[in-house]
């Protein structure tokens, strides 16, 4: 019996280590540490992106979905402070807007990690790419002042 589950922890194992596909090309030679940590304590968020279309569309994709992190809890944060009624849209135009958003790119990011990995059933390339980035309560409430004092083209009062 013993040999038996010994004998199916190791398919096991084996089998999630194919399934990660063959490494080809990766932007450092090992992997960081926050890839597989909780980013929580460094106030920061992860975001990951998979295509088999190429590295500059899961780079697009990445930064497209943390544009859209960003601009989601930025909303939600904005609509629980507002006092009355206020258009989400209006809202959403407005934080989109903001210097904060607009200037989300590799540059101004903590780390960026990406790998290039051949899998061998689908004999196909795939894409990842990973982004570390600052963003927390406070920059939050940043937006939020800017959206406030009118700096952004759709200015709103909260």
């Amino acid at each position: 019996m013993k040999r038996i589950v010994v004998i199916l922890l190791t398919v096991l194992i084996a089998s999630t280590t194919f399934a990660q596909g063959k490494l080809v090309k990766s932007s450092d030679p090992k992997p960081p540490v926050w890839l597989k940590k909780d980013v929580n304590k460094y106030e920061a968020i992860k975001v990951r992106q998979e295509t088999t279309v190429s590295l500059q569309d899961a780079e697009a994709g990445a930064f497209a979905q943390l544009k859209d992190h960003v601009v989601k809890t930025t909303v939600a944060y904005m609509l629980q402070m507002t006092v009355g009624e206020k258009n989400e849209d209006a809202i959403r135009k407005s934080v989109e807007n903001s210097s904060y958003v607009k200037n989300i790119s590799e540059s101004a990011s903590l780390d960026t990690y990406w790998e290039i990995r051949f899998d061998k059933r689908s004999k196909m390339n795939y894409y990842n790419y990973n982004i570390l980035y600052y963003f927390n309560e406070m920059e939050m409430k940043k937006i939020a002042l800017e959206i406030n004092q009118g700096k952004t083209s759709t200015a709103i009062d909260f």
